[in-house]
């Protein structure tokens, strides 16, 4: 659902995604293109973008108010997250090898590669501002990325996998969830481990 309420998306194994007004209940836009099941996708807050990810190794960015497919990305393995900037700026994909391809949707083609997770990244957060990225993993920890350049900086070590993460670039936390019920609240004001 978008962040005002007013659009509702579906995903099905039909290879496609719907669009719905979350008023009235009507379908304003049917999106084709995939080739297998849609299993995934993140909308952007304020730019009415949507990302979708499918069996078929690709991602596709499409317009809500038009329904029209603005880009497809085709990809080398599948995708286990993916996560959209609030404007709509920027695309992450968690790659099931671990890495995290990064993509500035002014050139969706073009993509940085961030590596360092040894497990399945199980969720990816862009700052509002969209400057930082965390991912977090299995692995036990969580990292803030540059988007701009990809560039590590900084490392949260926990004892056991995380499950979800997210960082406000306003007060500078960094919230993680762990597989064990745990939630870890790092200020990353303060220096953290750069590996």
């Amino acid at each position: 659902m978008t962040v005002d309420g007013s659009t509702v998306v579906t995903m099905s194994k039909d290879s496609t995604s719907r669009v719905w007004d979350a008023k009235d209940g009507t379908c304003m836009h049917v999106l084709r293109g995939h080739t297998d099941s849609v299993i995934g996708g993140c909308l952007s807050d304020e730019g009415r973008i949507l990302a979708t990810h499918s069996f078929d190794n690709t991602a596709r960015l499409w317009s809500l108010d038009g329904g029209a497919c603005l880009a497809t990305i085709d990809l080398k393995t599948s995708i286990g997250r993916m996560a959209l900037s609030s404007a709509g700026s920027y695309l992450a994909t968690a790659m099931t090898d671990g890495t995290v391809l990064l993509r500035d949707l002014a050139h969706p083609r073009e993509e940085i590669v961030v590596r360092g997770h040894s497990d399945e990244v199980t969720d990816l957060s862009f700052a509002s501002d969209e400057r930082l990225l965390t991912t977090c993993s299995l692995d036990c920890t969580a990292r803030l990325v540059d988007v701009a350049t990809g560039a590590l900086r900084g490392v949260f070590v926990s004892d056991c996998g995380l499950t979800c993460c997210h960082y406000d670039s306003v007060t500078h936390l960094i919230v993680a969830g762990t597989d064990r019920g745990v939630v870890h609240f790092v200020d990353a004001s303060l220096p953290l481990n750069v590996l």
